[in-house]
């Protein structure tokens, strides 16, 4: 019999290290402090710089020019020609 999935709990002290080697990085609020991250330094540290932005707060072209590939909740998502493989994100609702 297969059982539930189990996940591991952890909790990180700062932004880089909660990204580190992430495939996704999602941003679900609007405070200033993650608007005002750098974003280019933090983009060496995630595995696929793929952000979705769940509340439009951040300049998508600017996180596009320091590397990001930024998808944005009620905009239209068109990934940018690359050639690394590029993870589908579907979002209903």
């Amino acid at each position: 019999m297969i059982g539930p999935p189990t996940f591991r709990a952890w909790g990180a002290t700062d932004v880089a290290s909660a990204c580190s080697n992430a495939d996704l990085v999602v941003l679900a609020t609007e405070w200033q402090e993650y608007r005002d991250l750098d974003w280019s330094r933090l983009r060496t540290t995630v595995a696929h710089p793929f952000l979705f932005d769940g509340r439009n707060a951040l300049d998508a072209e600017l996180l596009e020019r320091a590397g990001w590939e930024v998808a944005r909740i009620g905009q239209p998502y068109a990934p940018r020609p690359t050639s690394e493989p590029v993870a589908a994100l579907a979002v209903s609702g």
